[in-house]
Parts: structure tokens; C-alpha cells; sequence
């Protein structure tokens, strides 16, 4: 890095870097004066604030700093950096392909970060994200320029197969959709008009209606639903799935009270939890806090929570559900047979009912061999006292089927399609 480029240019105590605006003001002056090409590096450390937690505040500014030193101060390539925050830093490289691309020192840096930390910091795997990008017009605005490395960067993160992304304009168009669907939540939430659809859950015995599934569509500034497998792992990455959790429960909650007092007590409607809401300090808090404002019973209101939400963290989310389950509520494992750990989990998961996966019963009915496994299954889930229901029923000769391995419940097209809420207390409740 240039230090005479850094005379008279205020820095950060912990880094000696330039602040962002001292970092921008030499980016514009270089590109300015110079024919070369350059691009832009923006980088971070994974799990920075695990490293802090479990080291200490001094230990992750000497990582921060002799990652620092090794990227950018020691490096002719590098003209200047800045840190914007935290571990998340910034900076401008000169592109000399005779040497070596960008990305293969970038590739080069994580790889030999991973093999110096592997043994110091045992606890916390150390990864860094890095997204690049190349300025193909040394006159485009320096913050355009850093936006588009960090677009590249949060691609890039949360894959530990990879240490770099680079900047293309469909990483753009994503970037704009996410804040689209992110836009269209707020604004639901804002405005209460989140679509709420119930699916009910059908007694194959006697064909009468045992509870519903609550489901959420959000609609985008046209009016149009956006696609759950759209919005829902775009709401997880940025956590705003929380948010879209939170109303759907209360508005159930105001459901089940309104039906409740009319007389109709007897339908538990499940509400579903993401895995990533579990990370929220208050989420068992703030579902007594909710639901205390109702006059119901507990056992009204069901959690769903899906297999793969236990597979990492699983003492955590154990120990949350627990807790919900002593309050009262039910709580049933979702998708159950879609993973590889699912016998392993059931001994240890607090639950009241098994939800088994459309996709495991349309494998599992297609041989006798898997009509055989299927049996056992709910033989062995009835022995354990949990409840069962097979999801994506489509059809009597599933049914029937499921019925014949020991499956009383079912959910699917056959009965219902997830309804909105007038249509589902017309057909379910006599209103």
C-alpha cells in the first residue's frame, strides 16, 4: 500500500487505515491520473463475532490487523484500503495480469488464512469472503464501484466451497430483487395485508376436519403474489423471516380467539417457525408475550418446525422448544423423511406430532419394500406416542394406502388446497 498516498489523511486507531472518505478521495485521485486498470476488493472474516466472542476483542483485532497487513499493507498491488466496519474491509488493486489474477491471490489468501488458523482457533473455523470487482471505467463513482464488490461479497457468503465472487450484472438484478421482496414485507406488514391461507388437516376415518396449516403469501408493488420458494430463502438470508413470523402468529393467534369465542374450539391451527428465527434471544418470550394477549387455550396453537431446521445447532433449538412445548403449545417436526438424520432426531426431539414428507411417501408407496419401511415408521412413531400426518396427499389411492400403513390424518390437494380464510370457515366451520 502507498504510504505516501496516506500523508495528512486520518486513520483508524485500530487498523491505521484511512477512513472511507479518506479512502474514496485517493481511489478518485489514482484513477484519475493513471491509464492502468483497477479493481475493487471487499472482503470479510467469517464467523468474526464467534471469533470475539470465544477469544477476545484483542485477539480478533490481531487476526483483523495481520490480515490487513498480509492483503493490503504489504501488498504492491494494493493502492489503498479502508475498514468500513467490524472486519469488513475495502480495497483498491492494481490489475497486473503478468503477475497474477485477482482472484487467484485473493483464492491464494483465504486458502493460506484457513491453514495458519485451523490449529490457533480450533473452536471458530475462520473463511474469508471476498467479492471482486473489476472497474472497467476508471470515471464511474468510487461508492458504485464498492457497492458492486459488496453485492459480489454477500454472494459470496455462507459458501465455504468458495472464497470469491465476482461482480456480474445478474448479481445486480438479484440484489434489486431482494430489495424488492424486502420492500413488499415491510409494506404487507405495514399495512396488514399479508394474505393468511389455511390448508386444513383432514381424520381419514371419519373425513371431519382436526386443524389447518397456516401459510403466508406476500404480494409485490403490482399487486401480484410473489412465489413462497421465492421469497421465503430470500426473507431467511437477510433475516427479515423473523419479521414475516412474527405477524403471521399474531394474526393467527387473533384467529383462533375469534373462533374460539364463537363456539368453534376445537380446530388447533400450526403456525411454522423458521430455523432462522430460533437464533432471536426473545423468540420464546416473544411468543408467551403474544400469546397472553389472547383468551385461549395453549393446545390451540401449533409450532411446525422443519427436519432440517435441527441439523445444525440442535441443543439450541432442543432447548427453545422445549420451553414452548412446557407453556403448552404443540409443536410437530415438519417434512420428516426428507433428510438423513430423521430416526436419529426422534429420540431426542420434544415434539407432539410427526409431519411425514410428500416426497418420502411418494417414494416409499411405489414398492412393497417401501410401503413395508412406511409401516414401520408410523408403527414405531405410534409406540412413542407422537401424532402422525402424511402431507401431499393428492389422491384416495394415496389415502388409502397411508391409512392401510396406520395413518389416521392426512393433508393434501385430495381434501383441500391451502383457502383463504372466508372460503375455510364457510366450508370448515358452518359460519
Amino acid at each position: 500500500m502507498n504510504e505516501m498516498l496516506l500523508k495528512g489523511i486520518e486513520r483508524d486507531e485500530i487498523t491505521r487505515l484511512p477512513y472511507l472518505d479518506g479512502f474514496c478521495m485517493i481511489s478518485d485521485k489514482v484513477r484519475n491520473e493513471s491509464k492502468e486498470s483497477f479493481h475493487i476488493v471487499a472482503f470479510d472474516i467469517a464467523n468474526f463475532k464467534l471469533l470475539n466472542k470465544n477469544y477476545g476483542f484483542r485477539e480478533g483485532d490481531r487476526l483483523l490487523n495481520s490480515l490487513i497487513k498480509k492483503m493490503c499493507i504489504d501488498n504492491e498491488s494494493c493502492i489503498v484500503a479502508t475498514r468500513v466496519y467490524s472486519d469488513h474491509v475495502i480495497g483498491l488493486y492494481r490489475t497486473d495480469e503478468r503477475k497474477c489474477t485477482v482472484a487467484e491471490e485473493v483464492t491464494a489468501f483465504n486458502n493460506e488464512v484457513i491453514k495458519a488458523t485451523q490449529g490457533k482457533y480450533p473452536v471458530v473455523p475462520i473463511h474469508i469472503h471476498s467479492g471482486i470487482y473489476k472497474i472497467k471505467d476508471n470515471n464511474e463513482h468510487i461508492t458504485s464501484c464498492i457497492d458492486k464488490a459488496n453485492m459480489a461479497r454477500k454472494a459470496a457468503k455462507g459458501n465455504y466451497r468458495i472464497s470469491y465472487v465476482e461482480y456480474e450484472e445478474s448479481i445486480l438484478k438479484s440484489h434489486e430483487r431482494t430489495a424488492e421482496i424486502i420492500t413488499a414485507l415491510e409494506s404487507g406488514i405495514k399495512n396488514r395485508n399479508i394474505l393468511i391461507l389455511l390448508q386444513p388437516k383432514i381424520n381419514v376415518i371419519n373425513k371431519k376436519i382436526v386443524g389447518a396449516e397456516a401459510l403466508s403469501r406476500i404480494y409485490d408493488k403490482n399487486g401480484k403474489i410473489i412465489r413462497p420458494d421465492e421469497f421465503i430463502p430470500i426473507l431467511e438470508k437477510t433475516g427479515k423471516i423473523v419479521d414475516l413470523d412474527r405477524y403471521v402468529m399474531k394474526y393467527v393467534m387473533d384467529l383462533v380467539e375469534e373462533w374460539y369465542l364463537s363456539g368453534n374450539s376445537e380446530i388447533t391451527v400450526s403456525i411454522n417457525l423458521s430455523r432462522i428465527h430460533f437464533y432471536a434471544d426473545d423468540l420464546v418470550e416473544n411468543i408467551i408475550r403474544t400469546f397472553e394477549k389472547h383468551k385461549i387455550p395453549a393446545g390451540l396453537i401449533e409450532f411446525e418446525v422443519t427436519e432440517s431446521a435441527f441439523l445444525s445447532d440442535t441443543e439450541m433449538i432442543i432447548e427453545k422448544i422445549a420451553k414452548i412445548r412446557e407453556y403448552g403449545f404443540k409443536v410437530s417436526i415438519d417434512d420428516f423423511g426428507s433428510g438423513y438424520s430423521s430416526l436419529n432426531l426422534i429420540s431426542v426431539l420434544p415434539v407432539d406430532i410427526v409431519k411425514i414428507d410428500k416426497g418420502f411417501i411418494r417414494t416409499s408407496l411405489n414398492t412393497d419394500r417401501g410401503k413395508d419401511i412406511m409401516h414401520g415408521i408410523i408403527k414405531m412413531l405410534k409406540d412413542i406416542d407422537l401424532g402422525i400426518i402424511c402431507e401431499g396427499i393428492e389422491n384416495v389411492s394415496e389415502e388409502q394406502i397411508v391409512y392401510e400403513c396406520g395413518c389416521n390424518e392426512v393433508q393434501g390437494f385430495l381434501y383441500d388446497k391451502p383457502i383463504e380464510i372466508d372460503e375455510f370457515e364457510n366450508k370448515y366451520l358452518n359460519k
